[in-house]
C-alpha cells in the first residue's frame, strides 16, 4: 500500500477512542431522558396534541426529540474527548540497525520523515532522511507512544549529527536560492563557501547521513556544475551507498574512504586540465579505498591510483582504467566486461604510454569478457577462474603458463603474441610435439 494511504488513513478517519466514548455519552443521554421523562406524564411534558386525541403522535414526538438531543450531546463531548484522549496523528517507528525513533509522523516530503518526538514537554520536531532509514511502522495513534529508544535518549553524538545535517541542508538551501550557487564557478566566494561546508560536513557524519548529502548534491546538479566534490579532501570519510551518478570526482582525495555499495556510473575521477599550453591530468587518489559492490559502470578512473584499494564483486562494465594502478588492488568477483585497462598516454607527450599496473592484483572470479588488458602488467596477478573470453592480452607483461591456466576461459582472447588462443594452443602443441620428437 502506497505510504500516503497509510498515513491519510491513520490521520482523517476517527479513531475507535471517539466511538466509544460516543456510544457511552449516547446511551446516558437516553438513560437520564427516560428516567426524567418517566415520573411525568405526557401531557404535563408536551400539552395535548393538536389534534386532540394526541397520545400517539405526543409519544412519536417525544422519542424523536430524545433521539436528537442524545445525537447531539454525544456529537458535543465526544469529539473533544476522543482528541484529548489520544493523538490525532499515526505513530511511526523508524529503524536502522539498532538505532529506533519513535514519534507522531507529520508528513513524508522530499526524501525525508517528519515526526514530533518525545514526550509532554520535551516535544520536538525532527526531520529524518530516507538515507538513515532501514525500516518503518506505521501504525493508528495510540494513547501512548511506542516504548523505544530514541535519537533523544540517544547517543549525544547521533543527535549532533542529525543537527549537523539539518543545519547544512539549511545553509546549502540558502545559497541556492539567495546566492545563486547553480550559477557560481570554481573559486568565487559562494562556490568556495558551498565546497567547504559540503566538504566539512562529509567528514563528520557517518554513511547513512552522507547519503542523503550526496543525494541532495546530486538532485540539486551540484556533482557537476559547480563540481563541489572534485579535488578536496575526503580522506576516511563514510561514503557508503553515496549517490555520486555522475559526479566530477577529479584530484579527490579519496585515501581509504568506504564506498560500499556507492553508486558511481559514469563518474569522472579524472579529468584534463589546460594551463596555457601545458596539459596536465588530474586524478583521485582511492589508495586503500573501499569500493566492495560500488557501481562504476562507465566510470573514468583513467590514470587513477587504486593501490590495494578494495573493489570485490564491483561492476565497472565499459569502465576507462587505462594507466590505473591497480597493484595489490582485489578485484575478485568484479564485473569487467569491455573495460578499458590498455595504456593511456602521457600528456604533452604523445609517444609515451604508461601501461595498467595489475601486479599482484587479485582477478579471482573476475569477469573480463571483452576487457582489454593489452600491455598490462600482470605479474603476479592472480587469475583463478577468471573469464577472459575475447579479452585483448597483447603485449601483456608477466602473463605465466600457469596463471593462464588457471583461469576459466580465454576463448576466442588475443594472446600476448598477437595470437588468438585456439590459434595459439595449437602452437604451444606443436611446439611440445618438437621437443618431444627431438628429445626422442
Amino acid at each position: 500500500m502506497p505510504l500516503a494511504v497509510l498515513v491519510m488513513t491513520g490521520a482523517d478517519f476517527p479513531s475507535i477512542s471517539f466511538w466509544t466514548i460516543y456510544i457511552a455519552v449516547f446511551l446516558f443521554g437516553g438513560i437520564v431522558w427516560a428516567a426524567w421523562t418517566a415520573g411525568k406524564s405526557l401531557e404535563d411534558a408536551w400539552g395535548p396534541s393538536e389534534e386532540g386525541n394526541g397520545s400517539r403522535l405526543v409519544s412519536t414526538r417525544l422519542l424523536v426529540k430524545g433521539i436528537v438531543l442524545c445525537f447531539v450531546v454525544a456529537l458535543l463531548v465526544s469529539f473533544p474527548a476522543a482528541a484529548l484522549s489520544r493523538s490525532t496523528l499515526p505513530t511511526v517507528k523508524l529503524t536502522d540497525g539498532a538505532e529506533t525513533i519513535c514519534g507522531d509522523l507529520v508528513a513524508h516530503l522530499d526524501s525525508f520523515w517528519y515526526l514530533f518526538e518525545g514526550g509532554e514537554g520535551t516535544e520536538q520536531a525532527l526531520g529524518v532522511p530516507d538515507g538513515s532509514v532501514d525500516n518503518v511502522a506505521i501504525t493508528a495513534s495510540t494513547p501512548e507512544r511506542p516504548k523505544c529508544r530514541s535519537v533523544s535518549e540517544g547517543s549525544a553524538e547521533s543527535q549532533a549529527q542529525f543537527s549537523a545535517l539539518q543545519r547544512y541542508l539549511d545553509q546549502m538551501n540558502h545559497l541556492i536560492l539567495e546566492k545563486d550557487l547553480l550559477g557560481s564557478e570554481e573559486g568565487n566566494t559562494v562556490f568556495t563557501l558551498a565546497q567547504a561546508r559540503t566538504t566539512t560536513t562529509i567528514t563528520q557524519l557517518n554513511g547513512e547521513l552522507n547519503q542523503a548529502v550526496t543525494r541532495f548534491l546530486s538532485d540539486s546538479g551540484l556533482l557537476r556544475e559547480p563540481p563541489l566534490l572534485a579535488k578536496v579532501d575526503l580522506q576516511d570519510a563514510e561514503l557508503q551507498k553515496a549517490v555520486l551518478e555522475d559526479a566530477n570526482l577529479a584530484g579527490t582525495q579519496l585515501n581509504r574512504a568506504d564506498l560500499t555499495d556507492a553508486v558511481l556510473i559514469r563518474s569522472d575521477f579524472s579529468a584534463m586540465k589546460k594551463d596555457g599550453e601545458d596539459i596536465h591530468n588530474i586524478t583521485a587518489n582511492l589508495t586503500k579505498a573501499d569500493l566492495t559492490k560500488a557501481a562504476l559502470l562507465g566510470a573514468n578512473l583513467s590514470r587513477c591510483t587504486l593501490y590495494e584499494a578494495t573493489l570485490t564483486g564491483a561492476t565497472l562494465q565499459s569502465a576507462d582504467l587505462s594507466s590505473a594502478s591497480l597493484q595489490g588492488a582485489d578485484l575478485s568477483n568484479a564485473a569487467l566486461q569491455s573495460a578499458d585497462l590498455s595504456p593511456a598516454t602521457v600528456p604533452g607527450f604523445p609517444g609515451l604510454k604508461i601501461p595498467t599496473n595489475l601486479t599482484n592484483a587479485n582477478l579471482r572470479h573476475a569477469t573480463l569478457q571483452s576487457a582489454d588488458l593489452s600491455s598490462a602488467d600482470l605479474t603476479d596477478a592472480d587469475l583463478t577462474d577468471a573469464d577472459l573470453t575475447d579479452a585483448n592480452l597483447i603485449e601483456a607483461r608477466g602473463l605465466t603458463k600457469e596463471q593462464l591456466s588457471a583461469a576459466k576461459s580465454l576463448k576466442g582472447a588475443t594472446m600476448p603474441n598477437g595470437q588468438k588462443y585456439e590459434d595459439w594452443l595449437k602452437s604451444k602443441d606443436r611446439e611440445e610435439d618438437g621437443k618431444s620428437e627431438g628429445s626422442s
